[in-house]
């Protein structure tokens, strides 16, 4: 797999993630099984893929977002932001 298919993918899902964003306890589990698919993809970089700090932060957080509507606020929007710029640069 490229660098490039390995972003494709990591973006396409980010995004599916922050489109299913858990709003109880019991959705947990799946998202968190869907997560761990983009931290393997995240794993795969040797330092060409340059994936964003923040994504990390976002794939281990949604208990605290869950927990708290104004962190997970901020945070989804910042993750929306960060894939939009991450997703155009080459």
């Amino acid at each position: 797999m490229t660098v490039q298919e390995i972003k494709r993918q990591l973006i396409a899902i980010v995004r599916e993630l922050l489109d299913t964003e858990p709003a109880s306890k019991a959705e947990m589990k799946d998202w968190y099984e869907k997560a761990r698919e983009a931290k393997a993809l995240m794993e795969l970089d040797v330092g060409e893929l340059d994936v964003p700090h923040a994504l990390w932060h976002y794939l281990e957080d949604a208990d605290i977002r869950l927990k708290d509507p104004e962190y997970s606020k901020v945070q989804i929007a910042h993750i929306e932001e960060t894939i939009r710029d991450w997703a155009t640069r080459s």
